[in-house]
């Protein structure tokens, strides 16, 4: 802290005491009267069926050899009781009576009288007719007439007293507000200091038992503000190690840090896993990524407007990250929506940049998917390659199927396919193959490889050399497979963008034929559930996209998260 405690600890541990203190007494003081305030409410609610009655309470809680309760029954089971009191109870001597009230249509009070010897028969007759009994309090004594006045008078003159205590309660709070602030201010910071004890090391004897250590992770620019903060404390020494090669070692915490437009995408890093120390932060990539699959698969101008307008206003005023998400992706709609030529589904607006993906060349949008997604993987072994180089493990960097192996072996597909069939590249086949084959056998020997330019001293195995060939081979056949399926995946961009077209046709079809008002109906209804079905599976499949096909070849997701030590916030009344 950078300004000392207002008070001493003895000092504050004394205010709040006295404190404490007086104020229990207002509080007893007030939970006192507000039983009685509540016995008073009870009583008036007892006795609000019984005002016309004449007798008194005392005498009914001194009968000696009858019994009675008062409660209240349905109004069906008192139409029973009295065919009961007719028909069956004529020779038993249980005496009934209620009082109906025409404003209360489901229940009726009343009571019961019994001789002491039978009263249990009469409770479970009345049980069985739901009869629930109302305890009356032992206080009262008149009619009541009386006793319901008299509770009348009580309340009354107990809220009076319960204003005046609260707010000489109210009065006394005030007047020692400041002492108090101060004193739970000392108290907090005590607290905070107190509780860092259990990061800290200490000796049992010796000259360091008279001092502790403190080890832990900050980030730079917090360790160059403490530095600055106590380079004139002669008490304290501070430590910063910045051995970046120790650091990856130790494996700190992450800290993702990231331009504010992309900061809500980090919620989809840390559902997958944060980065570890010295690994490449993908949030960036998934942000642009993302939102480029979500406008091309959700272009719209008019509807992107909404989503971006949506999801940015919720975001900035509830920060709810999937807000921000939508936001940003809502950006990307539109433009894509101009690429499209559609608003709100309507092809007539505006003429598209490109292509309409229904009316137009619809392979053009589809073969523009596989493109895109050849790109991407691409882009990610490149990513990866980085990554390796970083961590130093060249192995996996040169022979892993993610590596410059797989990358060759991808690129040469691609550059084959090329001149096979656009004829955009005039490569001799010979070559191109051979670089195929080249790669392909580098994944097949990843392990030999890699265990060669380690230097370590097995490189196959001494047994069962013949199952671990059948097992490489059947390891790259599952990884020619991926790099098909993981290029074919991306066609769904394309083809949610056909969908999307296609659906909004559909809402216009309907629309066809119906008045202006019904047809402004069907319209708004149309948009707003396809925003929000199809807008919802685009969104899932983008965040698929991202999880299977891009972070499986780069990222593993294995970080831990920063979670500084966060001090009590100071108490200021």
């Amino acid at each position: 802290y950078k300004h000392p405690p207002p008070l001493s600890s003895e000092d504050a541990l004394s205010v709040l005491s006295s404190a404490d203190s007086d104020l229990k007494d207002y509080t007893e003081k007030l939970s006192s009267l507000a039983s009685e305030k509540a016995e008073a409410l009870n009583i008036i609610e007892q006795l609000s069926p019984l005002l016309s009655e004449d007798f008194r309470f005392e005498d009914l809680f001194n009968m000696k050899f009858i019994t009675f309760r008062y409660g209240k029954i349905p109004l069906d089971s008192y139409k029973k009781l009295l065919n009961y009191i007719e028909s069956s109870m004529s020779g038993e001597a249980i005496i009934s009576q209620f009082f109906v009230d025409e404003n209360n249509r489901e229940y009726t009070y009343g009571m019961y009288f019994a001789p002491e010897l039978s009263h249990e028969r009469a409770d479970s007759i009345f049980s069985s007719l739901h009869f629930e009994r109302v305890p009356l309090s032992a206080t009262l004594q008149g009619t009541p007439k009386e006793e319901y006045e008299k509770a009348k008078e009580t309340r009354k003159k107990v809220e009076a007293e319960l204003s005046n205590v609260e707010s000489k309660k109210q009065y006394y709070i005030k007047t020692k507000d400041s002492s108090i602030a101060s004193a739970c201010k000392t108290i907090t910071v005590y607290d905070n200091a107190f509780n860092v004890r259990k990061y800290a090391l200490t000796a049992s004897s010796g000259s360091f038992s008279k001092r502790f250590a403190l080890v832990g992770w900050m980030s730079e620019k917090d360790s160059q503000k403490l530095l600055k903060d106590t380079e004139n404390d002669s008490k304290v020494m501070l430590v910063v190690d910045e051995d970046k090669d120790k650091l990856i070692k130790t494996k700190p915490p992450t800290k993702l840090k990231n331009f504010f437009l992309f900061k809500p995408f980090e919620l989809y890093i840390e559902m997958y896993g944060l980065p570890s120390y010295g690994e490449y932060d993908p949030t960036t990539l998934v942000a642009l990524t993302y939102a480029f699959f979500f406008g091309m698969m959700f272009g719209d101008l008019g509807q992107g407007i909404i989503l971006c307008l949506l999801g940015f206003l919720l975001y900035a005023f509830k920060r709810m990250r999937l807000a921000g998400i939508l936001g940003f992706s809502g950006i990307f709609s539109c433009i894509f929506g101009v690429l499209f030529g559609s608003v709100f589904g309507s092809e007539e607006i505006i003429k598209p940049l490109w292509t309409n993906p229904l009316n137009g060349d619809t392979m053009q949008v589809l073969l523009a998917s596989i493109v895109i997604g050849c790109a991407v993987i691409v882009g990610m072994m490149v990513i990866n390659v980085i990554n390796a180089l970083k961590e130093k493990n060249y192995a996996k960097a040169i022979f892993n199927p993610n590596g410059l192996a797989g990358l060759a072996f991808y690129l040469g597909v691609l550059i084959y396919v090329g001149a096979m069939f656009l004829n955009f590249l005039k490569v001799s086949p010979i070559i191109v193959i051979s670089i195929i084959l080249v790669a392909l056998l580098s994944i097949f020997l990843q392990e030999p490889l890699s265990n060669l330019l380690e230097r370590k001293g097995e490189i196959l195995p001494k047994k069962g050399k013949g199952m671990f060939f059948v097992q490489a081979f059947f390891e790259l056949f599952e990884i020619l497979l991926s790099f098909i399926t993981n290029t074919v995946s991306f066609i769904r961009v394309g083809g949610f963008a056909l969908s999307h077209a296609g659906m909004m046709s559909v809402v216009y079809i309907l629309a066809q034929g119906s008045s202006p008002v019904a047809r402004f109906i069907i319209l708004i209804i149309g948009n707003i559930l396809i925003m929000g079905l199809e807008g919802l599976v685009v969104a899932i499949q983008s965040l698929r996209l991202e999880y299977y096909e891009m972070f499986s070849r780069f990222y593993s997701g294995a970080g831990r998260p920063f979670k500084p030590y966060k001090l009590q916030k100071i108490w200021r009344g």
